[in-house]
């Protein structure tokens, strides 16, 4: 699958089947696999956070989780992504996945049990395990009591949804787990119902971003105000630099 570079971190260009495909394949064979989808906010943060940018490029798979990433990656690279790697959608691809394989699945965030209970009335036979973290702030005992669970649950999949930048600093001290380590982000919240997601049409236009922050204006502003231009201006930036040099 072709890596496209996009503000310094190396963007997958895939679809959701051979993403699905290679969970699969590392689930089966016991491999270590990082799939990272992301929006445009850690791309902004890891222009002055290093060490982020160092974590991101270290993931074997980093995904255009939003539109305007996609849309990012079709302006600069011409790569003509006609869909985004949304991490809700993901996810329920990955339980259909792995209730046909009889794959075990193992959920590290919040709302575990309202997750739990929705997963399994759409996927009757997946197998699941999980920590709910109750909104609690990582710390480094969660580690050994998050790998001791997965061996003891002979888990094959670890799916955390925590949001950006913490999934990701997670996944990154976790390099000696022998299976796929997938991060949906916000997935959690809406799969559970615990928070509503955009219409379709909203997310289709890119606009998914103006639902959330009515949602949670004093959470998410500075992501969506702020660092939501900022990603604009840099990827225009990137274009007229690209125009100039042809």
């Amino acid at each position: 699958m072709k890596k496209c570079s996009l503000l310094g971190v190396a963007i997958t260009v895939a679809n959701y089947q051979q993403i699905t495909d290679e969970i699969s394949l590392a689930a089966k064979t016991a491999q270590h696999l990082t799939i990272a989808p992301i929006a445009s906010h850690p791309l902004v943060l890891a222009q002055k956070n290093l060490k982020l940018k160092q974590i991101l490029n270290s993931f074997d798979y980093v995904l255009p989780d939003s539109q305007y990433v996609r849309w990012a990656l079709n302006l600069l690279h011409s790569t003509s992504l006609k869909n985004r790697i949304y991490g809700p959608k993901l996810l329920l691809k990955i339980c259909s996945m792995a209730e046909r394989n009889k794959l075990r699945i193992f959920l590290y965030g919040n709302m575990f049990n309202k997750l739990a209970n929705s997963l399994k009335k759409k996927f009757p036979k997946l197998e699941i395990d999980g920590i709910d973290l109750k909104y609690k702030r990582i710390k480094a005992s969660y580690y050994k009591r998050l790998v001791k669970k997965l061996v003891e649950t002979n888990a094959k999949i670890l799916i955390i949804g925590l949001g950006s930048p913490v999934q990701h600093e997670i996944a990154y001290c976790l390099p000696d787990i022998k299976m796929p380590i997938v991060m949906v982000g916000a997935a959690f919240d809406f799969i559970s119902g615990f928070k509503s997601q955009a219409p379709g049409w909203m997310q289709n236009i890119g606009l998914e971003w103006l639902y959330r922050l009515l949602q949670e204006p004093r959470r998410l502003w500075k992501r969506y105000l702020l660092y939501g231009p900022f990603f604009v201006l840099l990827i225009l930036k990137r274009k007229l630099n690209f125009t100039n040099k042809e």
